[in-house]
């Protein structure tokens, strides 16, 4: 582990003080939140007891039973603060809808209904996809003896309609009045019916030209419509009885139909006095240590059936859900209650009851938040120069490491100068240290990086006065068995010399390549003129050069490039067999210019392939028995680098030989 780490973790011992005090700040808001669900719990009892004696009077409807009407849907009536317009558009409704199930063929797509009353009438809305002129909609009305009803829309142009009766079509019902409208994937109909006629249950279907049945909460024309769901009038007077302030209290049937609601919320205090008084710290710690992420609270009545639905599948309907939601102001949640009511054994409601509550209710207690607030200020102050001691040594000790990382240049060089020297500390004498060490090694390697040069250098002489020796012997009356010696004699002094041309060659590629100046070229048409040049000088290879259409632009010297790509074909040349391919690609991608050469020949070693492009380092020897040292890939290397690239050696995935890579950046 790193001593940075190991500091921080010493000193985040000074934590366990402040974590036991918000364990203890913890528990005491679990006890006071569970109070409070206690409360609200006793008073949705309350409210339980009283409407379990009404029985079946909460709904409006006579007809209504706790048995579900399947396979008929039931159709969920909302009571509407005011009657809609009779238009055909859903803008009116006030977005009064639940999901409900379908019988609908499997090749049409769903409809959607909204049944609501007002006043006298009851109105039915029904969104359709594709409701053509060959389509209809059937009406099914069942008054308290039983007799089904069946009215009929005919297909008609938009605008207001009345049905006629099903048994009898030249009958017009024309107290029953609806109004059709067309959208550009969906049909719209808006349908008002007299309270006099609907007694308790209706359903509807839409059926296509052949009267197959399309959608609808019956699956045919003489099935028995569902019940018509709806809460009693006197209803929200009772609930508003045993309501109190700041609360809400919804009443649902046993599949989450909303029967009556009462009360109103407390919304956020405008002005300074709440809404914008700044929170103090204490409250800003105690809400990033207790509080939570909690859904936001729905706007509609969905919330009230889920709840029931919760409560109805959980297998325990005794067993009353809880659920707290985030109120808009983002200050205050808001808890709900849901319990189920039952008469003689079956599920008759769910009734739901919500309260403003605050975010973290230990918060209220000044003086245990002071308390808490003033030692955990004073500990996170000792905790907090320790972490920051901690840091800034770790910070010395990264910087001296990544200086010592980064003192290794590319091509030999170093860097001496490290951060840090003239502290009078411990690590002050270690950064001291490395740089005189540093500094000795930049000694050696200069030394190194000159002596091949300095060896051609002092060696040219001698090697001249051997040479001419070796030249006037030739012309005296030797032995013919001493020629052989002579021959061996000047054949090493031409590799010799041939050794010491390259040194000196790679200490001025070197030299040159450091002060080489750069434009903008064309890499493409470099490329394309390179390899004419290589068809004509090396006829016994095929040469294949790929690059993109369109200018190639880079920075860079055009003399460098050239050099570096005469050595890496030389390399292709001399390992691929006669008549072979050496293939040149250049391609574009994210932002870098990729430049590969490959040949026909034998595969590189895996071992060979990360000391290939090293000065004086030679994995493959020539065929003609010359010396090879090296030097070629070398130059490579130094001439990607200088242009800001990287160079990389494998086999190829096109031919089967190997194939070098070098990345430039574009532009």
């Amino acid at each position: 582990m790193k001593l940075r780490w190991q500091l921080i973790l010493v000193s985040l011992l000074t934590l366990v003080l402040p974590w036991a005090g918000f364990q203890y700040v913890a528990e005491l808001e679990s006890v006071l939140r569970q109070a409070e669900e206690n409360s609200l719990h006793a008073r949705a009892e309350l409210i339980a007891s009283r409407l379990e004696e009404r029985d079946r009077s909460l709904y409006g409807s006579d007809a209504v039973d706790a048995q579900a009407s399947y396979p008929a849907h039931d159709l969920y009536t909302r009571r509407l603060a005011r009657a809609p317009t009779l238009d055909g558009f859903s803008d009116d409704w006030q977005q009064a809808t639940l999901p409900a199930p379908w019988h609908r063929n499997a090749d049409s797509p769903g409809t959607r209904y909204i049944a609501g009353q007002a006043g006298e009438y009851f109105y039915l809305y029904l969104d359709t996809p594709g409701l053509a002129e060959n389509m209809d909609v059937i009406l099914a009305l069942e008054d308290k003896h039983g007799r089904l009803k069946r009215f009929r829309f005919e297909p008609a142009p938009p605008g207001s309609t009345s049905p006629t009766r099903l048994e009898f079509p030249d009958s017009v019902e024309w107290r029953i009045q609806a109004s059709r409208q067309e959208s550009t994937r969906l049909a719209h109909i808006e349908i008002r019916i007299p309270g006099i006629m609907v007694e308790g249950r209706m359903g509807f279907l839409v059926r296509d030209a052949s009267q197959q049945a399309l959608a609808g909460s019956i699956s045919n024309a003489q099935m028995r419509p569902g019940l018509m769901i709806y809460g009693s009038e006197d209803l929200p007077g009772l609930l508003a009885r045993y309501n109190s302030e700041n609360q809400r209290v919804s009443l649902s049937g046993p599949r989450g139909w909303v029967l009556a609601r009462v009360g109103e919320l407390a919304p956020a205090e405008p002005g300074p006095g709440n809404a914008q008084k700044p929170m103090s710290i204490n409250a800003r710690l105690y809400r990033l240590a207790l509080d939570r992420q909690y859904p936001d609270y729905p706007q509609d009545l969905a919330d009230v059936a889920r709840l029931a639905d919760e409560v109805t599948q959980s297998g325990s309907p005794d067993k009353p859900v809880t659920r707290l939601y985030a109120m808009p102001d983002n200050d205050r949640l808001i808890l709900s209650h849901a319990i189920a009511l039952y008469n003689r054994g079956e599920p008759a409601g769910i009734l739901v009851v919500e309260q403003v509550t605050s975010r973290v209710l230990t918060l209220a207690d000044q003086a245990l938040s002071r308390l808490v607030g003033l030692s955990l200020i004073a500990t996170l102050l000792a905790a907090a120069g320790l972490l920051g001691y901690s840091t800034y040594l770790s910070m010395r000790i990264r910087r001296l490491r990544d200086a010592a990382s980064r003192a290794l240049q590319p091509g030999g060089r170093l860097h001496t100068a490290l951060p840090g020297t003239r502290r009078k500390d411990e690590l002050g004498d270690l950064a001291r240290s490395f740089q005189s060490m540093l500094g000795e090694l930049e000694e050696y390697t200069l030394y190194l990086k000159n002596l091949g040069d300095t060896l051609a250098h002092e060696l040219r002489t001698p090697m001249t006065v051997v040479k001419s020796s070796l030249d006037n012997l030739e012309h005296e009356n030797l032995p013919d068995s001493a020629r052989p010696y002579l021959r061996r004699a000047e054949e090493g002094v031409n590799r010799l010399h041939r050794i010491l041309s390259a040194l000196r060659e790679a200490a001025r590629i070197e030299q040159g390549v450091r002060h080489s100046e750069h434009e903008t070229l064309d890499l493409g048409q470099l490329l394309e003129m390179l390899c004419n040049g290589y068809r004509d000088a090396f006829p016994e290879r095929r040469f294949e050069s790929l690059t993109p259409e369109g200018p190639c632009l880079m920075n860079g010297a055009p003399d460098l490039l050239a050099q570096m790509m005469d050595k890496l074909v030389e390399n292709a040349v001399e390992f691929s067999p006669d008549q072979g391919l050496i293939q040149i690609r250049l391609e574009h991608a994210d932002d870098r210019w990729r430049l590969s050469v490959a040949n026909e020949g034998p595969r590189l070693p895996l071992e060979a392939r990360e000391k290939l492009f090293d000065s004086l380092v030679s994995q493959r020897g020539k065929r003609d028995g010359s010396p090879h040292l090296g030097l070629g890939l070398h130059v490579v290397k130094l001439i990607a680098e200088h242009h800001g690239g990287r160079v990389s050696a494998g086999d190829s995935t096109v031919l089967s030989g190997a194939e070098f890579r070098i990345e430039f950046p574009s532009g």
